[in-house]
């Protein structure tokens, strides 16, 4: 038996099947609204967060990460942010000549997604964490300086031979510790 011309009965028990469940999930507009906050407003509260909980240090620098990230994103709902969004944020940073800085301020912002899931200002998935972070140097550039001793490296020496300890010591570096 059809109900009309071309659907029949368990096509149509299907088709309300989907569209139940799009309504369940909040896709047909229908049913309640997803908590979303600005910002602006998630940076302060944030902000407000971490000095009570953080040490000032850190306070710093997510205050410095966060006026970065809000010269992108001031005025927008966190739902509105994307992760291409981030990611066009990160290649404009980085065309900027700033590196280490990105994968803070990265950090920074999935933290904030995170917190303002945990204190229920925010429902929905977070982009920040489908952003790659940019590789780092892994070492630190320093430089020597007349009152402190030479920063210096092993030279390099041919593959199965032993360290020598007297080329270290020639170069002003302390025996005991490797440079």
């Amino acid at each position: 038996m059809g109900l009309g011309n071309a659907i029949t009965r368990t096509v149509a028990r299907e088709i309300a099947q989907v569209k139940r469940a799009s309504i369940l999930k909040g896709e047909a507009g229908i049913g309640r609204k997803r908590k979303d906050i600005g910002f602006d407003e998630a940076a302060a509260l944030f902000l407000r967060w971490a000095e009570a909980n953080k040490r000032p240090r850190t306070v710093r620098t997510y205050r410095q990460c966060l006026v970065s990230l809000g010269a992108s994103f001031a005025g927008k709902r966190l739902s509105a942010i994307s992760a291409f969004d981030i990611e066009r944020y990160k290649q404009a940073r980085l065309k900027g000549g700033v590196r280490a800085m990105v994968n803070r301020e990265r950090e920074v912002l999935r933290a904030v997604y995170n917190r303002c899931r945990e204190w229920g200002k925010y429902e929905g998935d977070n982009p920040a964490v489908r952003v790659k972070g940019v590789r780092e140097d892994e070492r630190r550039l320093r430089f020597s300086t007349p009152t402190k001793k030479p920063v210096c490296s092993p030279p390099p020496r041919p593959r199965g031979s032993a360290p020598s300890s007297s080329s270290a010591s020639t170069r002003g570096c302390v025996s005991s510790r490797r440079c």
